[in-house]
């Protein structure tokens, strides 16, 4: 294909991806196949940014028991606050 494009420019990134699809002969078959819905490629972005689990830690930001940036980190590692709690309860020592 052998196209060049500005890459700041999401227009333009959309219409060399049509380029290339309809250049490559990619059916829709295919397309399918390997695609997510975009329910999915958004519960997958909030999940990296970390709210999906963030407002859970709303409690422990308000009584600063941690900083935002650690409660970032335990959100996007997968933990919630009922997971800590649950660790907690189950003999955990909070340190």
């Amino acid at each position: 294909m052998n196209a060049q494009y500005s890459a700041d420019d999401a227009l333009q990134d959309v219409c060399s991806l049509q380029k290339l699809i309809t250049y490559s002969h990619v059916t829709i078959d295919m397309m399918c196949k390997y695609s997510i819905s975009i329910e999915c490629a958004l519960d997958n972005y909030m999940y990296e940014k970390g709210d999906v689990n963030l407002h859970t830690q709303n409690n422990t930001l308000q009584q600063q028991v941690v900083s935002k940036q650690i409660a970032m980190k335990i959100a996007r590692s997968g933990l919630s606050f009922r997971h800590l709690k649950l660790a907690v309860d189950r003999g955990a020592v909070m340190v």
